[in-house]
């Protein structure tokens, strides 16, 4: 599992956001907390230091040590973090095996 792969998977995420809400662009801006890295996903590294809704996006203490499962990322996207809803936001979702593939690829320490 390589980051090309993720970042394909979570462009295609907000891709098939954007088609099935009328072309509209998702503002991610507004996840991002202030004094903390930009919320997105161009390289492995922004990924890994990313934060959205006040929490990084893949703590450190779940790379690479089986516990990718646990990614704040991961639970967003399977069942939404702390109360709100899935991500994004009214779906289309990625399917359970696109979302096992980013658990795969913390699991492995998040490689570029």
């Amino acid at each position: 599992m390589c980051f090309n792969r993720v970042k394909t998977l979570l462009d295609k995420s907000l891709q098939d956001w954007s088609a099935a809400n009328g072309g509209l662009e998702p503002d991610l801006s507004r996840h991002n907390v202030s004094g903390k890295p930009a919320f997105g996903w161009s390289t492995a590294a922004e990924l890994k230091a990313a934060w959205g809704k006040g929490v990084p996006l893949i703590q450190p203490e779940v790379i690479g040590n089986g516990r990718g499962g646990e990614a704040n990322l991961v639970v967003d996207l399977r069942t939404g973090f702390n109360g709100r809803p899935r991500m994004p936001r009214g779906g289309p979702y990625l399917s359970i095996a696109e979302i096992d593939e980013i658990v795969a690829w913390i699991d492995v320490g998040c490689p570029a």
